[in-house]
């Protein structure tokens, strides 16, 4: 088993040494063409699924096609069964340890790099890419050297369950941005990078008018990926540049399709995953070769490189242009990596070198193939022949201490990408890195069912197929079968959460914030429950540490304006939930919860604008419409809150809803309406007296004293230590025109209670309390009483209830009962102090925040 790298380590010696280009200075009889190179990448498409590599059902004749014409890799190997990686490599020429880009949607290629489009530029090729997902978005790092860079997803399959890594486009979209651009005039040779995502999971169904007579399947979406390739080839022909260019037709990975246990890929390096088609036709490619030699994607950068005679100063891989020429080549060895296991649930990552008569993977429970005799990897060799073994692992081992390993960058990302992505249990953090020690750590093999338990978690909870019990029943058996994954405890604490179990919460996510206690997502979640539980001082270290790591989180900046609120700080909370809205274009929920700051900070009108908002990114949010009803109540606009109070119950039918919408009613004159929805509340909520003393109210205005009577005793039992049941009663008592109902020594109780209950501080009690006194002709204590509330009143700056205070002074200095009306109708108090109608909603929690 021969080092791979030993023929390209020549070839960079010559151009280091001599500062040439590779033809004038290895071979001096070859001059520069300026080859137009199209490289098409199809994403997760197996050799064997291809009819030039002896797929019989395949419809692949455009792909066949071009093989006829060049030049077809039997043995071609992926360093890495995820998109960013493998293209990683593709573009750069380097193993995944060496470019650093080793995890989807977590990390990025650095602009320390050079990718192949950065060399073909500065030689004035144009270069034009046009890619099909978001996992190859250009803050993933592949734009480098791209004179036009098409990543735009508007166009997007609508996603059935909501996963940003595997959101793309069609192929044919693709398709129609490159031709666009290869259309365009210029004098300039190309370099096009197509790529179609189409044969990934999920597969959907196509318009009718395309080839492929079967999509929505594996074989139907790359037959409609071979479709895309012919437009693309038929291009080349029209165009007469089919002659003078360098097509590269290449998948970066496979698919399990059940092999091994695993439907999709990236957990586990087996040889559906890692062999990958690998054709390549146009200037010096023999037509019709076929290869047998084990070559890797590394290897096609230094190809590119020599055929275009292009400076290059670094790169693993090995040219492969001895072969296209139809000379004999030497099978090298495939190196290749997944930490995927690692960086979502805290398994063993997985390390792999294939060999032309071997497949050896570092894992836990080592694994050795025979891969004359056993192509499938289905007899495991790592007992019986050990000496094998370790001879692959010194050769992996050599080969990682060649190669080195560079800090992998962590991309930044907006805080939907972030929120999702933590949400699937990617965290993108420092904890991504891979423990040196590792072989003690649990092997994915025995952890499938595991990951297949949470993928199915996953799609039910995107698609409301589940039930809040099993949902729960689920999030423990995960953590039972995996208590080593954050994201599983994380989950449990979420679950929770979203059932209003607060205190159960707890446990599950601290122990996540244990186990990772670099990842943000965790100590976001952490902090928000404690937020939630009135913790504000619990929470804050665990929310500030998540937007330090994690600035754009924008779930994080609401759960810090909502800690803000609760200091007292509103300018600043309004200024979390603004960063929060900056951050994340449509956010009723940072909208709603501004609102009540600007509630809190007396200005309404603001209020009701973000309300408004609200409302119309969350059509028919009940909170929204409730809280805008309490607004328009506030300010005597009973007509405009009555439908929004019916709004809110469309979405949740509430007692308090109840209660509400019956004082509109009863302010509007309505007292039919009204008690149809105090009746509604009673029923609701048998428990709650709010709209019993709303009804007694009502009963005073319209003289039905008993009903009255009646209803305040009741409201008082069921809340006997709220002052607002007490005081209310205590008022009856002293001011019913009905004498043997009047009850000096008893409402003289209830009003001392009701001072108490509100710590001497409410001037409307005081006044209860000092007519109370009066009634007994106690008039000494009655005054003192009222000179008591009246320094209360101004106190509170309430300077219309204090001057009114003097004439109810006057009178019991006089020695005479003060004429103290009943409650009043147009306002229907049920409190001293306050309307009985408590509308104005608590503050949105971003717990809440599941869109």
């Amino acid at each position: 088993m021969k080092s791979m790298p030993r023929h390209f380590r020549l070839f960079v010696i010559c151009v280091s040494l001599l500062g040439l280009s590779l033809a004038s200075s290895c071979d001096a009889t070859r001059t520069t063409d300026n080859h137009n190179v199209l490289l098409v990448t199809i994403d997760t498409v197996r050799a064997d699924h291809l009819g030039a590599y002896g797929y019989e059902a395949a419809r692949t004749p455009a792909i066949d096609s071009l093989a006829q014409r060049g030049v077809l890799f039997e043995e071609a190997y992926t360093p890495a069964p995820m998109t960013l990686p493998a293209h990683s490599t593709m573009m750069t020429g380097l193993l995944p340890p060496q470019h650093g880009a080793r995890v989807n949607g977590v990390h990025k290629l650095d602009d320390d790099v050079t990718t192949l489009a950065e060399r073909l530029s500065t030689r004035g090729y144009r270069t034009g890419a046009f890619v099909a997902a978001f996992v190859l978005n250009e803050k993933f790092g592949l734009a480098q050297g791209f004179d036009h860079y098409d990543d735009d997803l508007s166009n997007a399959y609508e996603q059935k369950v909501d996963n940003g890594l595997a959101k793309y486009r069609a192929g044919d979209q693709v398709v129609d941005s490159a031709l666009t651009w290869l259309d365009e005039e210029s004098d300039a040779p190309f370099f096009a990078w197509v790529h179609l995502y189409d044969a990934h999971f999920p597969w959907y169904l196509h318009e009718e008018g395309a080839e492929a007579t079967e999509t929505g399947t594996y074989d139907g979406e790359i037959a409609f990926v071979d479709e895309q390739f012919g437009r693309l080839a038929t291009w080349l022909n029209a165009s007469g540049k089919e002659a003078n260019t360098i097509v590269i037709v290449v998948s970066d990975h496979g698919e399990g399709l059940g092999d091994h246990s695993e439907i999709e890929h990236a957990y586990l390096l087996n040889e559906e995953v890692l062999h990958v088609p690998l054709i390549i036709a146009g200037p010096r490619a023999k037509a019709g070769e076929r290869v047998s030699a084990l070559v890797s994607l590394e290897d096609i950068h230094p190809t590119l490189i020599e055929i275009l005679q292009v400076p290059s100063d670094r790169a693993h891989g090995r040219s492969l242009v001895a072969a296209l020429e139809g000379h004999p080549m030497e099978s090298g060895v495939g190196y290749a990596e997944t930490d995927l296991p690692w960086t979502s649930f805290r398994w063993a990552p997985q390390r792999s070198l294939t060999t032309a008569e071997w497949k050896y993977v570092r894992t836990p429970q080592i694994e050795l193939y025979d891969r004359a005799s056993d192509r499938g990897e289905l007899a495991n060799l790592a007992v019986a022949r050990k000496a094998i073994v370790r001879e692959l692992e010194a050769q992996l081992s050599a080969l990682e201490a060649e190669v080195g390993s560079r800090s992998s960058t962590v991309t930044t990302l907006s805080a939907e990408e972030s929120e999702q992505l933590a949400g699937l249990g990617y965290v993108a953090s420092d904890t991504t890195a891979v423990p040196d020690s590792w072989m003690e750590l649990a092997d994915i093999k025995e952890r499938l069912p595991v990951k297949d338990l949470n993928a199915q978690l996953r799609r039910r909870v995107s698609e409301e197929t589940i039930e809040p019990a099993e949902h729960l029943a689920i999030a423990r058996r995960l953590i039972e079968l995996s208590p080593e994954t954050p994201s599983f405890h994380a989950e449990l604490g979420k679950v929770y959460a979203e059932f209003g179990d607060l205190q159960s919460a707890l446990e599950p996510l601290k122990r996540a914030v244990d186990l990772a206690p670099e990842d943000p997502g965790v100590h976001y979640s952490f902090g928000d429950v404690l937020q939630q539980m009135g913790d504000s001082a619990g929470a804050r270290p665990h929310i500030e540490f998540a937007l330090e790591a994690a600035p754009e989180m924008a779930a994080a900046h609401v759960c810090m304006g909502n800690i803000l609120r609760t200091e007292g700080r509103f300018d600043l909370a309004t200024g979390s939930y603004a960063e929060a809205i900056r951050l994340r274009e449509e956010y009723p929920e940072a909208h709603y919860n501004m609102a009540h700051v600007f509630g809190d900070r007396g200005m309404p009108a603001k209020a009701l604008e973000h309300f408004q908002i609200a409302l119309e990114q969350k059509p028919g949010w009940g909170l929204a419409h409730r809280a805008i009803a309490g607004l328009l109540l506030a300010k005597g606009d009973f007509e405009g809150a009555i439908p929004q109070f019916e709004a809110a119950m469309e979405d949740v039918d509430s007692a308090d809803l109840r209660n509400d919408l019956g004082v509109a009613y009863q302010r509007l004159g309505q007292p039919e309406k009204a008690l149809e929805h105090y009746l509604a509340a009673m029923e609701l909520a048998p428990d709650f007296f709010r709209p019993h003393l709303n009804r007694a109210n009502m009963a005073v205005d319209y003289g039905n004293y008993e009903v009255a009577l009646n209803e305040y005793r009741i409201a008082l039992q069921l809340a006997p230590s709220h002052v607002d049941p007490t005081a209310s009663l205590a008022r009856f008592l002293v001011t019913t025109p009905v004498l043997e109902m009047r009850d000096s020594p008893r409402a003289i109780a209830l009003a001392e209670r009701a001072v108490d209950l509100t710590g001497g501080r409410s001037s409307r009690a005081l006044e209860i309390l000092a007519a109370a006194y009066a009634q007994a002709e106690r008039f000494p204590a009655a005054l003192a009483a009222a000179n008591r509330a009246q320094m209360q009143a101004r106190a509170d700056g309430d300077v219309t209830f204090a001057s009114s205070l003097d004439a109810v002074i006057a009178s019991y200095a006089m020695g005479e009962p003060f004429g103290m009306p009943p409650a009043p109708s147009e306002s229907a108090e049920s409190t001293p102090d306050a309307p009985e109608s408590q509308v104005a909603e608590p503050t949105e929690t971003s717990a809440g925040d599941k869109d």
